[in-house]
């Protein structure tokens, strides 16, 4: 059945939708101010062995109207009808929301010729632009969030995304009947979407070329006119800008001394559950870096020949540097220094991706780092290699302000009936100033041939240059090094005081979180570190001229300062991004938790807290079976089939897929390493009794890991050595 032509505005209707500009690499496009969606709904089966995919049906809501199809023949024809009412093309287009367009676009992007995209990874496409003049772009780039967080997070409409109301274990092809509430569950996906345009829209202007593709783009505009507001201080800024952006030596050190957030687990407490932990983590992490600390600028290479110069610029000056360490050893159980990041690694005792010890190891750190290392490690002799220098200055005042301006509004309209909109811009701010500064300006060009994806790796020396001659660029990549290095820094010393002070209590730590083994003593370190914290904000906040926001019920909110994150009843790890817990609620019952990489906290939670004993089941060959992970593997399907579909009432029809994607829950199995293992084990029993870690042990535990090479040249360019 052919639902389509149920879509026929008047011309006159037509004419009555606005139109607006951009400026593309192609020239100027002007796009319908309409907003639109687009979602398919799909069954994966197999054919023998083989593995299959097939579209049985569509749903496109265009200003409020729905539209429902069977087949992909249909929406086809559809677009081409779209095209002739609204007369559109390569230069005028209807920009239609699809949420998560890499699994739609695969079903599609055999019926159409496509003109024009643009993608940051193969099969990514943040925008696709078809010959008839639709452009597909993705809204989960533009949201950051899940189809139902969108709907609960609407301002000005009621409707959500309906759940359990689509059973996708069912297989279903075309002509498959589908019941009302199972027609109303695919409407409402596309409905709940399109009122979500409708609020961005409104956000810009009613204009759909003012949505940024994704939702960094809204941070980078709004420091962006923040800086561009004085023509004076921006042409100044411009000159000094450029002169400060790295070359190409300096930018592959840059880049292979960038570490993320620290992630880790104390080893003296893997695999053992735990009473009374706390968690503590600190507020706006990275913005507070970004308003509170100073940054480097312009780099220069020094020579460092005798350890008096080193340590002077150590102690003043901003430094990025190859370092190599001889019999180099964790103090203390807590061990940081990331084995990805060595280039060189021999004979190390690695704990969950971490140096415990090696033989020798080279490295590239900041002085932060390097810092963070003297706490926790100590070592018989270093050596430095390629290393620059820079002085320390503030960033610029207008970004800080931005910042500061956005943790404001966060603050103080967070909670107020009419205000919601404005909260969530300022919350996004928040959230993505450190994902903008950070981001890598050497990326692959991606293309597409209308059969195939392809990536062609980038040239160094024109990405640069590009920085420098692009108009609109007004970050250093250095910053964003910094902005994660200050984090770590700031984390790191904190858990060195509690270690040295108090005593090996700190359980776990995740970028910005600690948590501990309650201890007295470490709640009056946390209150001395948020006085002196508060005593900053107050010195930065008279700095800028900035009145420090109030929360809701009036209390002063000071950006960097410890906040309570919970107090745990039992809590258990297993390294990096594993842990379970549970917290007593308002009832006095416990609730039982989960953060595992590769397992649902809702689904694959209540399936371990439905075991027997949930802290015994969490455990090193833990099973989790593939229903219950939440979870689901994808497998690209590029070539086309014709296979006899039989669907869950037994009727069999032949369907044709050009081109699709085949879904199946994947299980989840707990696996330690038996290094790993024998490490922690090692350390728990040598640790009770006050003992150390002696040679013999070592022995048993190298990993005979030598001369890792990780060439950052190699790793980005395809380079052979």
């Amino acid at each position: 059945m052919t639902l389509y032509t149920l879509y026929s505005p008047s011309q006159a209707t037509i004419a009555e939708y606005t139109k607006s500009s951009k400026r593309t690499k192609d020239g100027w496009v002007k796009y319908y101010d309409i907003a639109c969606a687009f979602d398919t709904e799909t069954t994966s089966f197999l054919s023998g062995d083989e593995k299959c995919s097939y579209c049985y049906v569509w749903q496109m809501c265009i200003d409020g109207v729905t539209v429902y199809g069977r087949t992909l023949d249909e929406f086809k024809s559809f677009c081409e009808t779209l095209a002739r009412l609204f007369q559109l093309s390569d230069k005028v287009r209807l920009v239609v929301y699809v949420h998560n367009l890499e699994f739609d676009f695969q079903f599609i992007r055999k019926y159409f010729k496509w003109v024009d995209y643009f993608a940051r990874e193969e099969r990514k496409p943040l925008y696709i632009c078809n010959e008839h003049g639709v452009e597909f772009r993705c809204s989960y780039m533009l949201s950051g969030l899940s189809l139902a967080k969108v709907g609960e997070n609407l301002q000005h409409s009621a409707v959500r995304k309906m759940v359990g109301d689509l059973d996708y274990t069912l297989i279903r092809h075309s002509a498959t009947p589908l019941t009302d509430k199972e027609k109303q569950y695919c409407e409402n996906d596309v409905v709940v979407l399109c009122e979500y345009i409708r609020e961005e829209m409104a956000k810009n202007g009613g204009k759909i070329a003012n949505v940024p593709l994704t939702k960094t783009g809204y941070v980078r505009r709004q420091c962006r006119q923040a800086l561009q507001s004085d023509k004076d201080f921006w042409k100044k800024y411009k000159r000094k800008l450029n002169r400060c952006q790295p070359g190409e030596s300096l930018f592959v050190l840059l880049h292979k001394a960038y570490q993320g957030g620290y992630t880790h687990a104390n080893s003296a407490y893997v695999d053992i559950v735990l009473d009374s932990v706390k968690s503590i983590d600190f507020a706006s992490s990275y913005p507070t870096q970004m308003c509170c600390k100073k940054f480097p600028w312009r780099f220069s290479q020094v020579d460092v020949t005798d350890i008096e110069t080193f340590e002077n610029f150590i102690a003043h000056s901003a430094c990025v540097f190859e370092v190599g360490f001889r019999n180099l050893k964790a103090k203390r159980t807590t061990t940081i220094l990331s084995s990805s990041k060595c280039e060189i690694l021999e004979n190390a005792v690695i704990d969950n991706g971490r140096v415990y010890s090696c033989d020798y190891c080279q490295t590239y750190i900041t002085e932060l780092d390097w810092k963070s290392i003297c706490d926790f490690y100590e070592f018989d002799e270093f050596e430095v290699g390629d290393f620059w220098v820079s002085k320390y200055e503030p960033l610029p005042k207008p970004l800080v302000e931005t910042v500061l301006n956005c943790y404001t509004a966060k603050t103080e309209l967070k909670g107020v009936p009419g205000k919601e909109q404005e909260y969530q811009v300022a919350k996004g701010v928040i959230n993505g100033v450190y994902g903008m500064c950070v981001t890598n300006p050497l990326c692959d060009t991606i293309e597409y041939d209308n059969d195939d994806w392809s990536a062609t790796p980038p040239s160094i020396t024109e990405c640069l240059d590009e920085l420098v001659t692009n108009k609109s660029t007004f970050l250093l990549y250095q910053w964003g090094v910094w902005v994660s290095a200050w984090a770590r820094y700031e984390l790191l010393t904190f858990v060195n005081r509690i270690e040295t002070e108090v005593g090996n209590s700190v359980v776990y730590c995740d970028t910005d979180s600690i948590k501990y083994i309650h201890n007295s003593r470490i709640d009056e370190l946390v209150s001395q570190y948020n006085d002196n914290q508060i005593s900053v904000f107050k010195t930065i906040a008279h700095q800028y001229k900035y009145t420090i926001p109030s929360t809701q019920d009036g209390a002063k909110a000071y950006l960097g300062v410890f906040d309570n994150d919970g107090s745990y009843s039992k809590f258990k790890t297993l390294g990096a991004k594993r842990y379970v817990y549970t917290t007593t609620n308002k009832h006095g019952t416990e609730d039982f938790k989960i953060t595992i990489a590769g397992l649902s906290k809702k689904v694959g939670g209540d399936y371990i807290a439905g075991q027997p004993s949930p802290f015994d089941f969490f455990s090193d060959g833990m099973i989790v079976p593939p229903e219950n992970t939440g979870k689901q593997t994808r497998t690209y399907i590029d070539d086309e089939m014709t296979v006899e579909l039989t669907d869950y009432f037994g009727d069999t029809v032949t369907v044709n897929t050009p081109s699709g994607v085949h879904l199946e829950p994947c299980g989840f199995e707990m696996s330690l390493a038996n290094g790993y293992k024998k490490l922690f084990t090692t350390i728990q029993e040598t640790t009770n009794t006050g003992k150390t870690i002696d040679g013999k042990v070592q022995d048993n535990l190298m990993l005979g890991i030598k001369s890792r090479v990780n060439n950052l040249r190699s790793e980005l360019f395809g380079e052979k050595k």
